[in-house]
């Protein structure tokens, strides 16, 4: 196995090892949040008609009360709403680099796999 194979390799493991341990017990879990996420979505869309298409200040302002609202009635602090929401997105992170990985590893393969193809062509 060449040096390069092997950096890929051990990086892949890397990266496989720290991204697959799930969500944290003291975490929403993923269906949580994904109900969670539905909510502020709706929140959001009603922004426009509630504050006007106009009021930027404003609208932050109320996203900000009503994403309380949802969060105080879902009993959910919004501390671990921001924690599980950044995990979630190192997690899509991880999830990204790995497929990255993967990908760097396949390209690697085809272009051995044509230039040994194409060398046994010229000496035949």
């Amino acid at each position: 196995m060449s040096l390069k194979n092997s950096i890929v390799l051990g990086l892949f493991f890397t990266v496989f090892v720290g991204c697959g341990n799930g969500v944290p017990s003291d975490l929403l879990q993923p269906k949580q949040m994904e109900e969670l996420m539905m909510d502020m979505v709706v929140v959001d869309s009603y922004s426009d008609a509630v504050v006007g298409l106009n009021s930027r200040d404003k609208k932050t302002e109320w996203l900000s009360s009503e994403t309380d609202k949802v969060l105080a009635i879902r009993k959910i602090s919004k501390d671990k709403f921001l924690k599980s929401y950044n995990f979630i997105r190192a997690d899509q992170i991880c999830s990204k680099l790995l497929l990255t990985l993967y990908r760097i590893g396949l390209s690697a393969i085809r272009i051995k796999f044509t230039m040994q193809k194409s060398l046994n062509m010229l000496n035949d």
